[in-house]
């Protein structure tokens, strides 16, 4: 048996997502001269995850061009794989490939997953978070969706993005949303209530309704409404919002875990000298995907003053 590779870094970043490549930058900009690693399960460079509806679905944007700052000339070493044990007693992530990666301060930075539907998915029902997802829809319907039926649970910002692009494309579009006037909390409800309004003009608005059964078959994707309705499309979009991804990584100790989640009001202009726990967290890890927490920038820049001045 062969021994176990094992790469050993000053600072190893789980997710290679806005936080995990912000603390990245944001390191070496402190003046952080150590190494530095980033774990990224994903076969794309870093990318803009705001551009995959925006961009990439719509095919004006390839993956390469939504990609964030190239990390090669700040000398910080992108890795390929998945997670799955970190031990906080000594930071140490074993990817599943077997190599084990070590390091003096960890920061896990796994971002989000879609919020899965009850009962699970099908055939013909397509997540919309990552790059890989948007090429799935597109070699599903095309390059030109004109006159095919979507389906689109979920009427957030993503979902408003996606119904309207397939509606100036062309496409019959279905749009279905738990709350009366969606995107009030975010928006107020003046505005939410003009948004709901310009969809009604456009897209067929299912509102005020829950899903209570996916109905695939050969020929189309049903959808089952808490009023008995259905709904018939070539393929169902969800987008009914996100979750913390806990799936890439275990956390593991013989003691109870000790995962600070940093808050600060402001990014130091120059590292201070803090208390700093060797396993950290940034993004949804520390947000929780909480419009009420503290912002991604905020908590990267803050965990990234303090990985800096780690002794």
């Amino acid at each position: 048996m062969s021994a176990m590779l094992i790469l050993e870094s000053d600072v190893l970043i789980v997710g290679a997502g806005a936080a995990g490549h912000s603390v990245a930058v944001a390191l070496r900009a402190l003046g952080f001269a150590g190494s530095v690693r980033i774990v990224q399960d994903e076969p794309h460079p870093p990318y803009n995850r705001t551009l995959v509806d925006k961009g990439i679905l719509p095919g004006l944007l390839t993956v390469e061009q939504a990609a964030l700052k190239d990390l090669t000339p700040l000398d910080i070493d992108l890795v390929r794989g998945r997670g799955i044990v970190v031990d906080e007693t000594r930071p140490a992530t074993r990817l599943q490939d077997g190599r084990a990666l070590t390091s003096r301060a960890l920061l896990l930075a796994m971002g989000s997953s879609p919020r899965p539907l009850p009962g699970g998915a099908g055939p013909g029902v397509f997540s919309l978070h990552r790059a890989d997802d948007a090429m799935r829809i597109r070699d599903h319907l095309g390059d030109d969706p004109a006159g095919r039926a979507v389906t689109v649970l979920g009427a957030g910002l993503v979902g408003s993005e996606v119904a309207s692009y397939f509606a100036a494309a062309g496409a019959g579009v279905q749009l279905v949303a738990r709350s009366d006037v969606p995107l009030t909390r975010v928006l107020g409800r003046p505005i939410a209530t003009q948004l709901r309004d310009l969809h009604a003009a456009h897209v067929d608005i299912h509102f005020g309704r829950a899903v209570t059964a996916l109905l695939p078959s050969a020929s189309h994707t049903g959808v089952r409404l808490d009023d008995g309705s259905e709904l018939r499309s070539d393929l169902v979009i969800v987008a009914q919002g996100a979750v913390p991804d806990t799936s890439r990584t275990t956390v593991t100790t013989r003691r109870r875990a000790r995962i600070s989640m940093t808050r600060s009001s402001c990014c130091p202009t120059s590292p201070t000298s803090m208390p700093t726990p060797t396993t950290r967290t940034a993004g949804c890890a520390t947000r929780r995907c909480s419009k009420r927490s503290t912002s991604t920038r905020t908590t990267t820049c803050a965990s990234a003053t303090a990985l800096h001045t780690t002794d």
